[in-house]
């Protein structure tokens, strides 16, 4: 189990290994699809989990913000429901 600051730092490290600065509040969007395609796949062996494949569409994610409540919900750290 990861706690959501783990969770954060092993992001942050997969994105710059992309090349993809993540203190840009637009850097889900700005990713080009093999940008993303590949961050998937990286967070998918980091966490060992796998994302719905309704997620491997391009601009799933409106912000980092997104990105990181459905990576926690996958990971069993928080709650989708209940995280207004």
């Amino acid at each position: 189990m990861f706690t959501e600051l783990e969770m954060k730092q092993i992001v942050c490290h997969v994105f710059e290994e992309n090349g993809i600065d993540i203190n840009d509040q637009d850097a889900v969007k700005n990713m080009d699809s093999l940008e993303y395609i590949t961050t998937l796949v990286l967070l998918e062996e980091e966490f060992k989990i796998e994302f719905p494949d309704s997620m491997l569409t391009k601009n799933m994610f409106e912000n980092i913000d997104d990105f990181y409540l459905l990576l926690g919900w996958l990971i069993g750290i928080n709650d989708l429901e209940n995280s207004d």
